[in-house]
């Protein structure tokens, strides 16, 4: 018994006492009972498509489609693996599919090279997500084999370094059209990029300095809320010279219907980094999020008040947050000490970077 239990209609009574027979033998052998044939016949590519679907309800397009995309290579995976016209049935879960797959993922990436650790557990951990969804589903109830984990090492996490104010206006200056707005968004708000990327104008009230974060953009549980919270007076006046204000703040060029046309790759914003000599420990695995970093540490080095700049990036502040009013915590004044940009000595303009989809 797992507590998924549904009763079942059989023909006859000599048919009950079989399968009753076959439950309690499954049990002695601390095994789980299903019906016969009943994992040969469901269909595994189904399920995947589901899932995703599912997952659009509560998550954002671009971590939907990043679940998605794991859960393909995973398809294709499993389908070379069983031979053209074989069907893809829950029977084939096991732990042991999950080591052959861990074993593939270390094995194969992109462009000939193999993948990090890293990357092969996120995709690791998006089948495993899947398969206990799968289990817990009514319409699957029973056809699947109890969920199985396969432990992996994680990898060894490096020192958090964060870049300065200057390096990251070194940065800015480095960078071209929409891939300096961004980056202006990023080291003024703190907010993660994709929810810059999906920042519109009537989010913002440059005259009384006010940024209206939408729950929809949250990631989190806590930003999910939504917030309202002040921006710099520098921001306010670097925007107010950004043309047209209707629509998206950030134009990325992409697509308009394209399925990335809000996002914004880590190599475009790698290569401004690099461009601009800073050290790469600041931003060599993710450069967007080094602004991020950049503007949590910035403020506790000012001894900003450690809860108002938590709040401001849409960390949970635990049990203090259920008994803080957030007018209670000096916002205005936390970011009154973001510095304004310096990037006069640096010259703006350099050679546009080239997106493509």
């Amino acid at each position: 018994p797992d507590g998924n239990e549904r009763s079942r209609s059989v023909p006859d009574k000599r048919t009950a006492r079989e399968i009753k027979t076959e439950v309690e033998r499954a049990l002695a052998r601390r095994q789980r009972w299903q019906p016969s044939g009943a994992c040969e016949q469901a269909d595994i590519e189904v399920a995947l498509s589901a899932y995703v679907t599912d997952c659009s309800r509560l998550n954002m397009a671009s971590t939907t489609r990043r679940y998605a995309c794991c859960l393909e290579i995973f398809r294709v995976w499993l389908a070379a693996r069983e031979g053209e016209g074989r069907s893809l049935h829950f029977g084939l879960l096991s732990k042991s599919l999950l080591n052959e797959f861990w074993t593939h993922l270390l094995s194969t990436g992109r462009h000939g090279k193999p993948r990090k650790s890293g990357t092969a557990q996120k995709i690791l951990q998006a089948v495993q997500q899947w398969w206990k969804w799968a289990y817990s589903e009514d319409e699957y109830l029973g056809l699947l084999p109890q969920p199985q984990e396969l432990k992996v090492r994680s990898e060894a996490r490096t020192p958090t370094v964060a870049p300065t104010w200057a390096e990251m206006d070194a940065c800015i200056a480095a960078c071209d059209g929409w891939h300096r707005q961004l980056a202006i968004l990023l080291r003024f708000t703190g907010l993660r990029v994709q929810q810059a990327m999906l920042l519109e104008w009537e989010d913002f009230d440059l005259q009384g300095r006010v940024l209206t974060f939408r729950g929809e953009l949250g990631k989190t549980q806590e930003e999910r809320k939504g917030r309202i919270i002040p921006i710099s007076r520098h921001l306010a006046d670097e925007m107010a010279g950004w043309g047209p204000r209707q629509g998206f703040i950030v134009l990325s060029g992409r697509k308009a219907d394209g399925p990335r046309a809000r996002e914004a790759r880590g190599r475009d914003m790698g290569r401004a980094w690099k461009r601009a000599g800073v050290r790469e420990e600041v931003w060599k695995s993710r450069p967007h999020h080094a602004f991020r970093k950049g503007f949590v540490s910035g403020l506790k080095r000012a001894r900003v008040d450690v809860d108002a700049v938590e709040f401001l990036v849409g960390h949970s502040l635990g049990l203090r947050g259920v008994y803080t009013d957030p007018d209670a915590l000096p916002l205005r004044e936390a970011v009154e000490m973001i510095p304004p940009m310096d990037v006069g000595k640096i010259p703006l303009h350099f050679p546009s970077i080239i997106v493509s989809d």
